[in-house]
């Protein structure tokens, strides 16, 4: 039986008096790839915050691995990815990999070699000693990714993910994924392009900061041809 290992229900967040999002129910357990799709302002970045503990919600209750979020206790369990890239640039690659992974209290010698892995699978090896700043948008999203996999943690939350990067990458990427799907891991990524879901194993379609509609991207698509369709129509009955 699969661990739930994040569970959010009843959410509701609100700033300067605007509700943002509301109602939102998500749980996520190991071994899944969950996908939050919705166009931009619909409330995905608003949701992540709060399930890294950025920000706390007005109302619901919100848990990852059975405690309360915000809480410091989970921080080495999640790995976060921001949509906007937080890098020194004026460091290298490998030097911000050795900055993070200090904050994480990784041990040297571990830490070096969890830096060569991630460095391997991002493709950045070759590029590991370059100043970030002569990176491209492409190679900061990679070594973001990197970051957030360093410490190895149990789920894996990816605010538009593959912004940036060419398809052949984005397919590793979405291969990388099920490998660690496969190991046990959790993954949520939000997007706002349908196609970047298909390999999800549970869609949430969120509009204006509701979730309109849920399911496997098998089932949406047999009950209205693709995706894009399927979000029309729930846009159109809500």
């Amino acid at each position: 039986m699969q661990k739930e290992l994040l569970n959010a229900k009843g959410l509701k967040i609100v700033f300067d008096k605007k509700t943002i999002v509301q109602d939102i129910d998500i749980s996520i357990k190991e071994g899944e790839i969950i996908g939050l799709i919705g166009p931009s302002g619909s409330g995905k970045t608003t949701i992540i915050r709060a399930m890294i503990g950025n920000i706390k919600a007005n109302e619901g209750q919100l848990y990852a691995f059975d405690t309360l979020l915000p809480s410091i206790k989970v921080c080495d369990k999640i790995g976060y990815m921001a949509q906007t890239d937080a890098l020194y640039e004026d460091l290298s690659g490998y030097e911000n990999l050795l900055f993070f992974g200090r904050l994480y209290n990784i041990k040297e010698k571990e830490l070096k070699e969890k830096i060569k892995e991630v460095l391997e699978l991002t493709h950045l090896a070759e590029d590991a000693k370059k100043i970030v700043f002569k990176y491209s948008g492409g190679m900061k999203r990679r070594l973001s990714m990197a970051i957030s996999w360093l410490h190895n943690p149990q789920l894996l939350i990816l605010d538009e993910p593959t912004v940036g990067l060419d398809p052949n990458l984005r397919n590793e990427f979405k291969e990388l994924f099920k490998k660690l799907a496969n190991e046990g891991k959790a993954i949520l990524k939000t997007t706002h392009v349908m196609e970047e879901v298909l390999d999800c194993d549970i869609l949430y379609m969120l509009r204006e900061g509701k979730i309109i509609a849920k399911g496997t991207p098998k089932e949406l698509i047999e009950k209205y041809g693709d995706l894009e369709k399927a979000f029309i129509s729930f846009c159109q009955n809500n």
